[in-house]
This record gives structure tokens, C-alpha cells and sequence, in this order.
């Protein structure tokens, strides 16, 4: 389609992946834990999305919002500014698509070197704590390298939505991240990863992320160019 030229995902591959250490204080971690479980009480326990992988999307019904506003806005703030220091500013009227908590056993991974969070902005990773063995983060290069990215409990990754990226295998202990996705749309509040940029999504066929018109057309909007 014309629209997914509004996005340059050769730009998005040539931008750093933001590192802030310790950024999340344990008191906030240990909030993110309570609005995980406090999500599994109002909708239920998680599912398995592929092999030994389940998500929960805090921002159902504006929980995280009511709950931990406070570590919300903390981190669309960081988001916004790393994205104003190194990705161009496209982020700066971006709204919080989705706020996913995922729990990774033995057996998970992300293999596609090429997968990329299709239509939004900026992504928000927060450890809360990592696997034993295997389960590391990493970004396809322009090289076509590899690269491992640090990442240990109470770290922050910020990244262009559109740079590739992966988690490798994990091989032991359990792996849990929070992402933030940001996107030129509404805020949402559903129980899943939206791609309905504007108004309600209810009714509409939903996980179309690649087929939505208005998920390519929140992701960089006119500023990018293809």
C-alpha cells in the first residue's frame, strides 16, 4: 500500500537504542507486579500467546492510568524526550497505545530478526527481571550484525517502534519486561494491541496490525518519509 511509504524503516535501523540504567525504582517495579496482578483478577490469568509467552495489557479500562499515573507519565516523558534527542521529535503529540506486561518461562523467545512494532512511534521496555540464562534483547543492524543490548532489572531501552529487534531464547528462569508503545492515535484502553488509530475499535475485527489503513498512518505521520 502507498501509506507504508510514510514510514522509513531504513532511518529507524540507522537510530541508537536508548539505555537509561536504573531508571525504575523497586517501589515502582513492585507497582508494575501489583498491576499485573491485579489485571489477572479482572480479566483472568494471561493465556500463552506463542510457546512459554503471556501478556497482559495494563492499560485495560485505564488501569494503569488510575493506578501508577504517577510511573506512567514518567515514562511517556522519558519516551518523548529521548525521542526529541535522537529520533527526531516524531513523538512529541504521541499517545499510549498499549501498555504490555510480559512473562517469559523457559522456552520463549522473539526469533524474527525483523519484527518490528508496526504502527507506532516510540517503544518503552522496562526490566523487571531477567532470565537466567538466554533471553537477551537485541537489534538487527544495517550491517546485518547482531547487537546484544544490556538490560537488567530496573533498566530502560527506548527505541524507534520500527527498528528491528529480538529476544533470544530463553533457557532458564523466567523473563518479565514491560513495553510502552506510543502512536499518533487516542489513548486506548483495550484489553489488547489496538489498531484502530481513532474512536472505538469495539465491533472491528482486531490483531490486523499489518492490514489496519491506521496503523501505518500513526506511526511516524507526515513528518516521515519513505
Amino acid at each position: 500500500r502507498a501509506r507504508r511509504a510514510l514510514v522509513d524503516r531504513g532511518a529507524a535501523q540507522r537510530m541508537p537504542v536508548i539505555r537509561i540504567p536504573r531508571a525504575v525504582s523497586e517501589e515502582h517495579l513492585r507497582a508494575v507486579e501489583a498491576l499485573g496482578a491485579e489485571h489477572a483478577r479482572r480479566h483472568g490469568e494471561p493465556a500463552e500467546s506463542r510457546r512459554a509467552w503471556r501478556t497482559q495489557y495494563l492499560n485495560a479500562g485505564g488501569l494503569a492510568r488510575s493506578e501508577a499515573s504517577d510511573l506512567l507519565q514518567s515514562l511517556v516523558d522519558a519516551a518523548k524526550r529521548v525521542d526529541a534527542e535522537h529520533f527526531g521529535g516524531r513523538a512529541a503529540d504521541a499517545e499510549i497505545r498499549c501498555v504490555e506486561l510480559h512473562t517469559c518461562g523457559a522456552g520463549a523467545d522473539l526469533g524474527d530478526p525483523r519484527h518490528f512494532d508496526s504502527g507506532s512511534v516510540v517503544t518503552l521496555d522496562v526490566c523487571l527481571d531477567e532470565a537466567d540464562e538466554g533471553g537477551h534483547f537485541q537489534t538487527l543492524e544495517p550491517d546485518d550484525s547482531l547487537q546484544r543490548h544490556p538490560f537488567e532489572r530496573g533498566d530502560v531501552l527506548i527505541f524507534p517502534s520500527y527498528k528491528y529487534h529480538s529476544v533470544s531464547r530463553i533457557e532458564a528462569g523466567l523473563r518479565r519486561v514491560l513495553v510502552l508503545e506510543l502512536w499518533n492515535g487516542d489513548e486506548k484502553l483495550c484489553n489488547h494491541r489496538c489498531t484502530v488509530a481513532r474512536g472505538s475499535c469495539e465491533g472491528l475485527a482486531i490483531g490486523v496490525a499489518e492490514q489496519e489503513p491506521s496503523s501505518q498512518m500513526a506511526a511516524w505521520g507526515p513528518q516521515a518519509r519513505g
